[in-house]
């Protein structure tokens, strides 16, 4: 009796071992603790491996249907419109009440506890949240309702009472000679570099400032000569 049970026992064992190895089913390979689906081989710095000839993917779901699917495309528009040979597309889907939003946290590092972005598609209303981050860069229309910018420049030194206004003769003779006012960039330099929004600003506003007490000025010179009659 203990000879069958220590032969069963090792039967049992060495089975394990040898499952634990290599095991095929056609569909499914599991090897030195990585696994692989639709594939027969495995890379060695890859745990988990989905392999298919035609656009495959991943998917997880919950009872309530709302899904997020991680797919190669194998044709254009697979996976999301746009989408071409190449791509890999992360997409959540079947939301509730057709609201699908697709979040990437990220550990908060004791900052503002709002250390994540996310993107979604609320009947076609998107809408994008990034915190923590210095730089945000969109290749496309930008529509808000409120955009605020903070600046640590600001063109209020036009009013003090050492600022030199340009006389209008000279600022008649720089337009003439250079087709723009002084201290705004010209057409080249916008279209190949953009602009600064907050320093744009700045100077309009200086601009401004400089036209008010051009006005002002004016306005005296105009009060005197009525004086004078």
């Amino acid at each position: 009796m203990k000879i069958k049970f220590f032969l069963l026992s090792s039967i049992l064992f060495l089975s394990q071992q040898a499952f634990s190895q290599w095991t095929d089913t056609g569909a499914i390979i599991y090897t030195n603790d990585k696994v692989g689906i639709g594939t027969s081989s495995l890379d060695n710095a890859v745990l988990l491996k989905v392999q298919g000839s035609t656009s495959p993917a991943i998917e997880i779901a919950n009872s309530s249907n709302t899904r997020l699917q991680i797919g190669i495309p194998t044709s254009p528009n697979d996976f999301s419109v746009g989408s071409i040979l190449g791509d890999a597309v992360i997409r959540p889907s079947g939301g509730i009440n057709g609201h699908n939003g697709l979040i990437f946290s990220i550990p908060n590092n004791n900052n503002d506890g709002n250390s994540y972005f996310a993107f979604g598609d609320s009947y076609n209303a998107l809408w994008m949240k990034i915190f923590n981050n210095k730089i945000v860069k969109i290749d496309g229309k930008l529509f808000a309702k409120e955009i605020e910018v903070k600046t640590d420049v600001w063109s209020d030194f036009v009013f003090k009472s050492d600022y030199k206004l340009m006389p209008l003769n000279e600022l008649e003779s720089f337009i003439k000679e250079n087709n723009h006012l002084p201290n705004i960039p010209t057409e080249a330099e916008v279209k190949t570099n953009g602009i600064n929004v907050a320093e744009m600003n700045a100077k309009l506003l200086q601009k401004v400032e400089e036209l008010t007490l051009y006005v002002i000025e004016q306005q005296k010179q105009i009060e005197e000569l009525k004086n004078k009659h």
